[in-house]
């Protein structure tokens, strides 16, 4: 047989066997396969997709870090204004019971 003959005839008996009907088991192998991939492929897109989630999370829990960190650093600062009222108030109230004190000690005591 001539090479182009020989060709000729495998590529009509692969031809025929496309036509041929196919078994359930092979139904079953190929249905099985796609349903595999697409599995994967969607497990894949999930997780794609949740590490852009998580991405996402963690800068907005930074911005929101960083927001806290600010407001605690106002805080003190409010504190401290806050702490100078009360040591000059105290300073204030230190000075008038000293005058008191001194007015009381240089009184003479009530006569009876």
């Amino acid at each position: 047989m001539k090479p182009s003959m020989r060709l000729f005839s495998k590529f009509s008996e692969a031809n025929s066997s496309w036509a041929q009907l196919i078994t359930l088991k092979e139904a079953l192998i190929v249905t099985l396969s796609i349903g595999s991939a697409f599995v994967v492929a969607n497990k894949w897109a999930t997780s794609v997709q949740l590490s852009a989630q998580a991405e996402v999370m963690a800068s907005v829990v930074k911005a929101e870090m960083a927001g806290v960190k600010a407001d605690i650093a106002g805080m003190k600062t409010d504190m401290k204004a806050d702490m100078a009222v009360i040591k000059t108030d105290m300073a204030a109230m230190k000075a008038t019971v000293l005058q008191v004190l001194e007015v009381l000690q240089t009184a003479s005591p009530p006569k009876c």
